[in-house]
């Protein structure tokens, strides 16, 4: 009779033998483990698309008053979240071109600019 090694069941944390690649004590177990991982990343994916949902109403409001230049303080006492973007650009001078959805604009600490909506991405 071979010895095997007693492992704790990654849910409850209860202690079980079997075998060794057997990593929870039952299948109730198992489930809940995958149930409760996979909540947990639909609930980020859902504050990241609820950021960039946020910060493409703003833009869009910005860009369809005809506004250019925002105040990066402003803009974040309205819930504009600068780390969220759709897209970012490296360019040669010396901006960034980022964008969110069909809106794009420049950063720099202080301030978006040249804040504009483009009918075609590129």
């Amino acid at each position: 009779m071979e010895f095997e090694e007693q492992r704790k069941c990654l849910q409850c944390g209860k202690e079980f033998s079997g075998r060794p690649d057997k990593v929870f004590c039952c299948p109730e177990c198992k489930t809940r483990y995958h149930n409760i991982r996979e909540a947990r990343e639909r609930r980020c994916r859902s504050r990241i698309l609820t950021a960039i949902t946020r910060n493409y109403r703003i833009l869009r409001n910005l860009a369809e008053a005809g506004h250019t230049r925002a105040d990066m303080m402003i803009l974040q006492g309205l819930g504009f979240k600068p780390a969220y973007v759709t897209g970012h650009r490296r360019l040669r001078g010396s901006h960034d071109e980022y964008w969110c959805y069909d809106i794009c604009y420049y950063k720099t600490e202080t301030r978006l600019f040249n804040i504009r909506r483009v009918s075609e991405l590129q």
